[in-house]
């Protein structure tokens, strides 16, 4: 991204996913390589004047189908029939963009897959987020 941004991750595996410690340390890794692929797109997005957020939550499910995935290679082969064992590494995973230095345009964008609950801090009161910010896959 051409605009200095920080990408904060957060990820949580159920405690009986036999994978899932593996596959929180791939999501969050795996986060950050979709987010440097899709920079200049994302940035664009991010850093633009309001309006639809349409086209920020198509990318944004977009990375996310690509964390998915890469955490489904974790337990390749372990299923019945070799396929991956999805039961085995349960993970939730919420993201964090938040532009860095003094600016009016939005500064925060959450998103997320899994149970982790997001909230939104505005004006010293924590919130429920509007249902546009978390990205289901």
């Amino acid at each position: 991204m051409r605009t200095p941004t920080l990408l904060s991750t957060v990820a949580a595996g159920v405690p009986h996913g036999r994978w899932s410690q593996s596959a929180t340390d791939r999501a969050c890794r795996n986060l950050a390589a979709q987010v440097a692929r899709y920079g200049d797109t994302l940035g664009h997005q991010l850093y633009r004047p309001a309006g639809s957020d349409d086209d920020l939550t198509g990318l944004l499910r977009t990375a996310l189908q690509g964390v998915a995935h890469s955490m489904r290679l974790v337990t390749r082969g372990e299923g019945p029939g070799g396929e991956p064992d999805d039961a085995a590494i349960g993970v939730a995973l919420t993201g964090l963009l938040s532009r860095l230095g003094d600016s009016r345009q939005r500064e925060h964008v959450a998103f997320g897959i899994g149970d982790g609950a997001l909230m939104v801090l505005r004006d010293g009161v924590w919130t429920p987020p509007p249902s546009r910010c978390a990205v289901p896959v």
